[in-house]
């Protein structure tokens, strides 16, 4: 998009385990801004 780089990385498949990815957000502010860490 022209913004946000991807970041490089490499999956290897598992077909006896489920792959899970989620993002976590520490001290956010409901009505702040999120944006790139610096």
């Amino acid at each position: 998009n022209g913004t946000y780089r991807d970041i490089e990385h490499r999956v290897t498949v598992n077909l006896m385990k489920e792959r899970l990815s989620f993002t976590t957000f520490y001290n956010l502010k409901l009505d702040g801004e999120l944006g790139l860490a610096p």
